[in-house]
């Protein structure tokens, strides 16, 4: 639940905005200022070509199954972390709620204009990461559009989609691979290990929770209260996960991915 804002709570006073701001710049640049070293895609630039995609309602009901296909194989290689209670939240928040399309469209017009809105009170280092993650998303739903307009120009395909919507697995791996190229899912990969560790280590660090109210303060200011959710999502489902179990479970991402990419694509792949 979001903290509660009582009148004459930090919400009416000037002081308080100001500081609010400043912890939400804070977070911002704890959760964006990355370890050097990672070449997951550049997103240079890309706050700046972002735009909605109009997108018609039937390309909606191919791009839902789409997404419930990817969720049915992430629910098949990572079976034994959806299993136990502690990895059961963090593999539910980044193989299942992130790939929700319900308020995505909204979620993402505000995660743009109010990064662009206060993109200039950010460090050069946190507006890059910000891009890269704004990049991220723009890539997977691209990816997936793709996929989904080939699907609705083969209506043998689409006939075979299964029990709540889900692809016979052999038309879901053709898809995949004559949709995207392997280029584009690696570099997606690659953005999605990053993401991945970037919330672990905002979830550890020692200050992350004392401005998590002040953060969520800010974002209600400027409207982006939905945008906070998700990430808050992201930081609870991460928080209980030991050093441990995330290096165990990133280990298994990057292994089962890049066999993943090899079997479609016959590239072989290792990521590091």
């Amino acid at each position: 639940m979001p903290p509660t804002v009582r009148s004459g709570d930090c919400a009416v006073s000037g002081l308080a905005l100001k500081s609010a701001v400043q912890a939400g710049r804070l977070l911002a640049d704890w959760f964006f200022s990355r370890p050097q070293g990672h070449t997951y895609g550049t997103g240079e630039g890309l706050a700046k070509k972002t735009t909605q995609q109009v997108i018609p309602d039937r390309i909606t009901d191919y791009h839902q199954i789409i997404i419930k296909s990817h969720v049915a194989r992430f629910h098949a290689s990572y079976q034994s972390y959806f299993n136990r209670k502690e990895s059961r939240e963090l593999v539910e928040y980044f193989f299942e709620k992130i790939y929700s399309l319900e308020g995505k469209q909204r979620r993402d017009e505000v995660a743009v204009k109010t990064y662009k809105r206060f993109k200039a009170l950010l460090s050069e280092k946190a507006r890059d990461r910000i891009e890269k993650l704004l990049y991220l998303n723009e890539m997977t739903d691209t990816l997936d559009l793709k996929m989904a307009a080939m699907l609705a120009q083969r209506p043998d395909w689409a006939g075979q989609a299964v029990k709540d919507g889900i692809l016979e697995t052999e038309t879901y791996r053709a898809l995949y691979r004559l949709a995207n190229t392997y280029e584009e899912r690696l570099e997606q990969l690659g953005l999605v290990i990053w993401n991945l560790e970037s919330f672990f280590e905002l979830s550890k660090h020692p200050l992350a929770e004392m401005v998590m109210r002040p953060a969520y303060v800010a974002a209600a200011m400027v409207g982006a209260k939905d945008v906070f959710y998700v990430f808050e999502q992201g930081y609870n489902a991460t928080k209980p996960v030991s050093k441990e179990l995330f290096a165990e479970f990133l280990a298994a991402v990057k292994k089962n991915e890049a066999e993943f990419l090899e079997q479609l694509y016959g590239v072989k792949t290792i990521l590091t």
